[in-house]
This record gives C-alpha cells, sequence and structure tokens, in this order.
C-alpha cells in the first residue's frame, strides 16, 4: 500500500538526515524547554485536551507513562492495565489473539481507542472464520498510555461510549539528554510464557531547526503457555496451540522547528503482525455429519499511518495556541484457514479467505485562548474534527477433493457481509475551564455538535453474494452532547468533584446494513435505516487527597445507556409470522435498538510514601474496584461487568535500583451476576509478581520479573464467554514465568 511506500522512503530519508547531521552539525542546546520527563509524561490531555495533572480534572484517569510500562513489563494491551480495577482485556486460548479494552463493563467499538490521536481500526467479526480485533499497537513503540472511564464524547466524539483508551507515541525531545544532538538506544526482552524475544533499536538526533528519529521494534516467538496440562487434539485439549507469532513495527519521526513560537511534525508508522496457528483444538471435532482432521490458520494485521502535526504559540488577542493534525491510516487484517474435512465419507479440502479492510482519513484543529477577568480565569478550547472512514470485507471459498478437483461451494463466492461502505463524522466542540475563588475552584462545561453519514454502495461481488438482498440504505443524524464537572479545592490537601458527562456511538455501518443470504439454512439479513445512536450519561461523584507523600482517591459512578444495537436479533416487522419473511419463507434477522443498561460502581486507589528502612525508601500502593450492571428491558445482570478485584503494592528503592511485590485479587464471578443460559461462573484468584529495576550503569537498565509467583491456576472472566464447549484450562492463564528486559542507552 502507499502508507508502507511512505514508510520506507521517511524511514530512509530519516537516516541519511542522521547520518548528515553528525557529519556537519555540532551539538546543540533544544529550541524546546528542557523538563521534567516522570512529570511531562504523568500529565493527561484525553480528558480535557490539556496538558493537566490527572488530579485536576473532574474525571477518573489513569496515566501509564513511559517508565512504568517498562517497569511492569507489559508487553501486549492485556498487560497494561494488569494492575488497573474496573478495565479487561480479552482473548486468552484464542487464533485470534487478543480483542479489546472493555472500561467498566463496557467493551468492543463502544470504547473509542486512538493512537496520536488517530482512531484505532474498528473490531469486526462474522462467522466462524473471521474475527478482526484491536489489539494492532506496538507496546514498545509508547511513551504514555491514557485511559479515561466513562463517556467522553464531548471532547472525542462517536465510539467514546464508555471510555478512551489514548495512546502516545515515543518522541524524539524526550531522548535527549545532557545536552547531546543525538541519542541511540538498544533494548532486548525475553518472555518466558510465549519464549518470545524482542528486539528494539532507536537512533535520534537534534539541532536547532530539525529533530528526527527511527524506533523500531521487533518480536518472534511462540503460543503463550496456560496452566492446562492435557496434550491432546480436539475440543479437550487443554495445552494451547501450537503457533509460531512474528511483529514488527517501525515509527519515523521528523520535527522542523520554524522558530520558537511554530513547528511542523511528521510520523510515519508501519505496524504488522502474522500469526501461524496449528488449530489441535478443533482436529478430530465433529458437528452435523462431518469431521476435522485438521484445521491451520495464517493470520495477519497491518497498519500504516502518516500524521502531519502543526503546533503555534501566537499569544495574540484572539488566539494562545493553535494546533492542526491531519492524518492518514490504513489497515488490513487477513485470515486464512485451511482444513481437511470429512463428511459422509467424503474426504475434502476446504479454504476459506476473509479480509477486512479500513482506511481513515481526517483533521482536527484547535485553539486555546486564556481570559483574565475580574479573578476569574477562562480557559477556552474550540476545535473542529473530521473524520472519513471506509470499510470494505470480503470472504472467500473453496473446496476440493483430495486430487484437486473442485467441488461446488453452497454459497456464492467471494461475498461481502456488508456493502463498500463510508462513515463521515464531522463535528465542532467548545470547551472552557473556569476558575474560580483564587484557584480554589474549577468548572469545565463542554458541547459538542456532531454530524454523521453512512453511504453504502452495492458492488457487483455485493450484489452477487447476497442474491435477493434489498438495496443496502444510507444513513444521515446528527448528535449533540455535553458535559459539566467541577472540582473544590476544600484545603490544600482535600479536594471534592463531581461531573456529569455524555457519550454517544453513531449507527455502525454493518449494523445499518448487513447482507448475508442462506438459502439453504432458510435464513437471511436485512437492513435498517432507521437505527437510532447508542447514548449514556455518566456520573461520578469523588473525593481526592493529595500531598507530598501520599496519593489517594475514591468515587463513586453511574451510567445509563440508551439505545443499545443489537446485531442480527429477529426483525420485528415479521413478528406475526415468527420471524418469517412471507415473500421467500426464510428467516429474517436485523439489527435494533432495544437495551436500557445501568452500571454502577465505585473505586478506590491511592499510594504512600513509607518509612526509611536501613536508608532504603520504601512505598505502598493499593486499588479496588467494583460495579455491577443491568439490562432493565430483561432484567438480567451484564455479563461484560469484571468482578470486583483488588491490587495491593509494596516496594523498596535504592540508589541505582527498586522492587516490588504486587498482590492481585480478583472475586469469584457469581452464577447471580451472569445473564441466565449463557456462561458458567468463574472462581476468583489472587496472584504475586515479584518485580525489579537495576540500573547496572548510567547508561545500562535492567528489568524483570517473576509474574504468578504461585503458580495460581485461574480463567479471567473477560475470557470465559470463549470456552463454549472447549477444554475451560486452555483458557487459563500460565503459570509462573520470567520476563526480563535489557536496555541501552547513548
Amino acid at each position: 500500500m502507499y502508507q508502507r511506500a511512505i514508510v520506507v522512503a521517511g524511514v530512509v530519508s530519516l537516516t541519511l538526515a542522521t547520518l548528515m547531521s553528525q557529519a556537519q552539525s555540532t551539538e546543540t542546546d533544544s529550541t524546546e524547554p528542557a523538563e521534567n520527563e516522570e512529570q511531562l509524561e504523568n500529565l493527561t490531555v484525553v480528558a480535557s485536551r490539556t496538558e493537566r495533572d490527572p488530579n485536576q480534572v473532574p474525571a477518573t484517569v489513569s496515566v501509564l507513562s513511559e517508565q512504568e510500562i517498562a517497569r511492569e513489563l507489559s508487553t501486549d494491551i492485556a498487560d497494561l492495565i494488569r494492575y488497573e480495577p474496573g478495565i479487561s482485556v480479552g482473548g486468552t486460548g484464542s487464533r485470534w489473539g487478543l480483542q479489546g479494552f472493555t472500561i467498566r463493563g463496557i467493551g468492543g467499538n463502544r470504547v473509542l481507542v486512538v493512537m496520536d490521536g488517530v482512531r484505532v481500526p474498528d473490531q469486526f467479526s462474522f462467522g466462524p472464520f473471521l474475527n478482526a480485533r484491536r489489539d494492532v499497537v506496538d507496546i514498545d513503540s509508547l511513551s504514555k498510555v491514557e485511559i479515561m472511564r466513562g463517556p467522553v464524547s464531548v471532547l472525542h466524539g462517536s465510539d467514546a461510549l464508555g471510555g478512551v483508551v489514548a495512546y502516545t507515541s515515543k518522541r524524539v525531545s524526550d531522548r535527549m539528554r545532557d545536552g547531546k544532538s543525538w541519542f541511540a538506544e538498544g533494548k532486548y526482552r525475553f518472555d518466558g510464557s510465549s519464549n518470545n524475544s524482542t528486539i528494539g533499536l532507536a537512533l535520534g538526533f537534534q539541532t536547532e531547526r530539525v529533530a528526527g528519529g527511527m524506533f523500531i521494534d521487533s518480536e518472534r516467538g511462540n503460543e503463550t503457555q496456560t496452566a492446562g496440562n492435557l496434550d491432546v487434539n480436539g475440543p479437550k485439549r487443554e495445552v494451547p496451540d501450537p503457533s509460531d507469532i512474528s511483529s514488527d513495527n517501525i515509527v519515523a519521526k521528523l520535527s522542523v522547528f520554524v522558530n520558537p513560537m511554530h513547528t511542523v511534525k511528521l510520523t510515519l508508522e508501519d505496524f504488522s503482525h502474522k500469526v501461524d496457528t496449528q488449530i489441535l483444538s478443533d482436529y478430530g471435532s465433529s458437528f452435523f455429519g462431518t469431521t476435522i482432521h485438521s484445521r491451520d490458520g495464517i493470520d495477519t494485521r497491518d497498519r500504516q499511518r502518516m500524521v502531519l502535526n502543526y503546533e503555534g504559540q501566537l499569544d495574540n488577542a484572539v488566539v494562545d495556541r493553535m494546533s492542526l493534525i491531519v492524518y492518514s491510516q490504513s489497515s488490513t487484517t487477513e485470515q486464512l484457514t485451511r482444513e481437511q474435512r470429512e463428511s459422509f465419507g467424503l474426504r475434502l479440502n476446504r479454504t476459506r479467505r476473509s479480509v477486512f479492510e479500513q482506511e481513515v482519513n481526517g483533521m482536527l484543529f484547535q485553539i486555546d485562548k486564556q481570559l483574565n477577568h475580574q479573578r476569574m480565569l477562562h480557559h477556552v478550547i474550540f476545535g473542529w474534527d473530521y473524520q472519513s472512514i471506509d470499510s470494505e470485507e470480503i470472504r472467500w471459498g473453496a473446496t476440493f477433493m483430495l486430487d484437486g478437483t473442485p467441488r461446488r461451494e453452497f454459497f456464492p463466492y467471494p461475498t461481502r457481509d456488508f456493502p463498500l461502505s463510508q462513515t463521515s463524522h464531522a463535528a465542532a466542540f467548545l470547551q472552557d475551564e473556569l476558575t474560580l475563588l483564587d484557584g480554589r475552584l474549577l468548572v469545565s462545561t463542554g458541547i459538542r455538535h456532531h454530524q454523521y453519514e453512512v453511504e453504502a454502495v452495492a458492488d457487483a461481488i455485493y450484489r452477487s453474494g447476497n442474491p435477493g438482498q434489498p438495496e443496502p440504505s444510507d444513513l444521515g443524524d446528527s448528535k449533540t452532547t455535553g458535559k459539566i464537572g467541577s472540582i473544590f479545592n476544600i484545603d490544600n490537601e482535600f479536594s471534592v468533584y463531581a461531573s456529569f458527562a455524555q457519550g454517544f456511538r453513531a449507527p455502525p455501518y454493518n449494523s445499518v446494513n448487513v447482507g448475508f443470504t442462506n438459502p439453504i439454512g432458510g435464513y437471511k439479513t436485512i437492513s435498517n435505516p432507521n437505527l437510532l445512536s447508542e447514548t449514556s450519561n455518566g456520573y461520578e461523584l469523588g473525593l481526592r487527597y493529595v500531598n507530598s507523600t501520599m496519593n489517594g482517591r475514591i468515587v463513586a459512578f453511574w451510567t445509563d445507556f440508551e439505545n443499545f444495537i443489537e446485531d442480527l436479533a429477529i426483525a420485528p416487522q415479521f413478528g406475526s409470522t415468527f420471524g418469517i419473511d412471507p415473500s421467500d419463507g426464510l428467516l429474517t434477522f436485523q439489527s435494533i435498538n432495544h437495551s436500557q443498561v445501568e452500571i454502577s460502581g465505585w473505586e478506590l486507589s491511592g499510594d504512600v510514601n513509607l518509612a526509611l528502612i536501613h536508608g532504603i525508601q520504601t512505598r505502598a500502593r493499593v486499588a479496588f474496584g467494583t460495579a455491577k450492571g443491568e439490562d432493565k428491558e430483561l432484567e438480567q445482570p451484564i455479563n461484560s461487568i469484571d468482578p470486583a478485584k483488588l491490587v495491593v503494592g509494596f516496594s523498596a528503592y535504592g540508589t541505582n535500583w527498586n522492587g516490588s511485590a504486587v498482590l492481585t485479587h480478583v472475586a469469584d464471578k457469581k452464577s447471580g451476576d451472569i445473564a441466565e443460559d449463557t456462561f458458567q461462573p468463574v472462581d476468583g484468584h489472587s496472584v504475586v509478581d515479584i518485580l525489579g529495576e537495576w540500573q547496572v550503569r548510567e547508561n545500562i537498565k535492567v528489568n524483570a520479573g517473576v509474574f504468578n509467583l504461585f503458580s495460581e491456576e485461574y480463567i479471567r472472566w473477560a475470557d470465559a464467554a470463549a470456552i463454549g464447549s472447549d477444554a475451560p484450562m486452555r483458557f487459563a492463564q500460565p503459570g509462573r514465568h520470567l520476563l526480563l528486559s535489557i536496555r541501552i542507552q547513548q
């Protein structure tokens, strides 16, 4: 794709620029002001679109710095939230990999995930051989991760129904130390749970006018182990299916300092991930007279991204700061399945290939202005946001006799499960952060007007694969959301905050138009141009205590969700005929709005400096979260709510080392918290991890961790939905295992 070519060209250009810079330039001071690295990385932007201390925003935000990510030896998105109550990532034991984030019981595409402001591709699945997930980000490329709980559509638009996860990639300027004009870093990491080895390389330079760099990471490994022991073929298999996994990521960055007030930045990224799986857990399985003798998969995920960013400090009567981001991203998930099956004594070779593609183009314009009027300080933000998302999916299938003779397929291939679709989002937003009472009271208000449109095109492939389907429908509508929050500083240590925020999710393209006709099976799906946006109203009330030795927070939350979209429901217009369309006699499915959901709970977190013990500083931390949810229409619990989780850690710090012991306890998921006739209860568990960091020399750092020290056998609730009739232990977490990382900086 053209983005890959751009990335390659960018890498070559930046390499040449680095060599030329070292040959021709002398060391110069950075044109950007030096800042404390830890302090900078702990600021949040996602909650207010301005850099703020998380303790000074009326919302619940977790900020993970690059140092914390390295210290906790995070290797994937599940590791990022290992010690975060109320947030989970499922996907253990699945060929398709990790899914995405679930925040306070809301997950999938109802959580907005962005990388440097560019949305991560959607999650999409259809049938048994297509499951495109959202684990398309290399953790080693990140400098910061921000997780905001609760709806936040005023600042981030559609899909921020349950929260936002914002990734920030590594920056060249953060790595310039001791007045140097260049840097070089190397890293090696080993993960004992999967025999995964990661090699990283980073190079960069900076002069008075230009800065550039490359961040390259490459992983090679195998399947992640489970706590299961039974190594057999078929559904009773407890050990993981054998896999060969490879992943490569390149990020290239170039910054031009036009003058001290204006900067232009270019970011190019190329991500690729491949998994070859021998799906032994399906070998020998039988259904409806068919036996699977073998089934193997090759799954690839690719993503290319280009971001051009202008930042200007104007400091005039109208605008203090202006920023413009223009971006383009393309992603492809391709999944190939080869199997040999036997049906009524006849052996056949069958192939299924699925491709899901998305291309995102957009821009974000924002201006900031501070106004001081009669002891009231206003920080006003105005922005305009536009996105165009092109989504395309296609499936092929072929069946052959063992001698290569083709067999007729029961379905027309190739086919599409939704027509070619373009989703457009255009929005204007306004936020005012008002500071009163000499800084003791902050009131933040905001509003956003959002217009969206879904345009569908039925091409020849869609028509031939879905004979008799009606014309797909276009959809257009608008939504206005608002928020208000305030923080009152009772004194220099205590503060209380309250907030109300709205979220929404525009009807997705694949829910508006789902095209699939199975005349042999006697069913079909039809479009629904009358779908309403999903909406949420979130309330929070919290108390914080912050001083030089302690940071604590307790918060209660309640969120009401309406117009949930259920895909593949019985078409209500054919209710009198039990879902049968009289015109063709087919059982008819359709996406509909129907659920009202309420989720509530409370969370607590804190950390405190303890006493010096023989000259060693000690620190303790605790985090706890619990929630409950109910589908008001069905009067049943919400299955996606995670069980209560408690995390307790104790750390010690020396001159050039630190060590931590962390206990994570997760409560049982009991039958009373699970909707009827769905999943089985899951036992709780307690896991102990030991982490250590050693600054061997000024430029050499070693991180090591022993995870699940006592080899606790447990299954995370986020993985329970995938178990079905398979052996549960194949979805269990690995036993005791070691992670080791070595980083060299120059």
